[in-house]
């Protein structure tokens, strides 16, 4: 190996021009740099404009990255997770439903319109019920209120048993079956006078209780989970306009993908599988959210490793601001059958046992349509 040559410090001559060959190749890394950062940046620009739409992430922080995310497959792992999840057959579900006004929330009055008998609830708040569509589309409703409990749907045959505990009114079990309502507390509606049994009633003619105790807003949310063939699983392929994957966390100790979904809720009706009954209540409801400004839909939805959703995080907001937000985390996939009992539907163990964990099933993501 040969010796590397050391300039002296005692050489004067060298001195010179060492100094400007190192200023030269200072000059020379410092041209290198900025040549590299603009192909950089065109590369970066190049990149950005031949990713066929696909949306970038920047994480914040002071080493910001870019992740690009395939909104294409996003979607088709947030259709997957519907159909494997509704697939199941039935879910069991925990849920908080909550609102809050916007900056000038609209004033109701208490003028019951004709034709529309009432009743009276907790402190006084007219309760309109049953009638037509105008009997809950307008009238004097509270706001604010913040409802949670517990359930388990059955996808097919429809039913659903929730148990809610509701401000002023204590607990309330409410059991559906696609068309009609058994309430246990509250006003026991379709249930008969001091019996737990009864027929039941219209969901229909159920929105009044509703929103009468929960708020015009909050109130048509509900009914269309209510109107459901999924329930709280509120989320119908046929409404979703965007989605992306925006990381990854843990719901209830299971490892999840996260998504963006937004929706458009005015789409509930293009649900397959409505009954009369839930087409009938969805409308009335999509009539009062038009009238109340509703203006989105966006879900953070949590799906785990077998293609189950785990949680959806819904919030609804209007013209002025407003919001209903909904939080909603489903387990126990597959693992009940449904009864129909004196008092409407009930919810027991399935027989055969809770469905086998699968891989999810692929499901093609629809054509999207833009529109000027």
């Amino acid at each position: 190996m040969s010796d590397v040559p050391v300039a002296e410090l005692a050489d004067e001559e060298r001195r010179p021009q060492t100094r400007s060959r190192s200023r030269s190749r200072r000059v020379g890394a410092l041209v290198v740099v900025v040549a590299l950062l603009i192909a950089g940046g065109v590369f970066a620009a190049r990149a950005a404009n031949d990713a066929n739409g696909a949306r970038r992430k920047v994480a914040s922080g002071k080493h910001a990255k870019v992740k690009v995310v395939d909104d294409a497959k996003a979607r088709v792992n947030v259709l997957a997770a519907l159909n494997n999840t509704t697939s199941s057959g039935s879910f069991k579900i925990r849920y908080v439903l909550t609102a809050s006004p916007g900056a000038t929330p609209s004033t109701t009055t208490k003028t019951v319109p004709a034709g529309c008998r009432t009743i009276y609830g907790a402190g006084g708040t007219t309760l309109v019920v049953p009638g037509p569509a105008s009997c809950y589309a307008s009238g004097a409703a509270p706001n604010n209120v913040t409802i949670s409990g517990e359930g388990v749907v059955h996808v097919t045959p429809t039913a659903m048993v929730t148990t809610s505990n509701v401000p002023n009114l204590g607990e309330i079990t409410t059991r559906i079956d696609g068309t009609n309502v058994w309430e246990d507390g509250g006003a026991n509606y379709g249930m008969a006078p001091s019996a737990k049994t009864g027929p039941g009633s219209p969901i229909s003619e159920f929105a009044g209780l509703v929103m009468g105790t929960l708020g015009r807003r909050e109130g048509a949310i509900a009914m269309t989970n209510m109107a459901s063939p999924t329930g709280y699983l509120d989320i119908a392929r046929e409404g979703i306009t965007s989605t992306a994957k925006v990381g990854d966390a843990v719901v209830d100790g299971v490892p999840v993908k996260v998504y963006t979904v937004t929706i458009d809720t005015m789409h509930a009706l293009d649900r397959p599988g409505l009954t009369a009954e839930e087409i009938k209540a969805t409308t009335a409801a999509l009539d009062v959210l038009r009238a109340e400004g509703y203006s989105a839909t966006t879900v953070t939805l949590s799906v785990d490793g077998l293609g189950f959703i785990r949680r959806a995080h819904t919030v609804i907001g209007f013209g002025d601001g407003g919001t209903v937000t909904g939080d909603t985390t489903f387990s126990d996939f597959g693992c009940s059958s449904v009864v129909l009992l004196a008092n409407g539907p009930s919810i027991v163990a399935n027989p055969t046992g809770c469905r086998p964990a699968s891989p999810p099933t692929a499901t093609t993501a629809p054509a999207i349509t833009t529109v000027p």
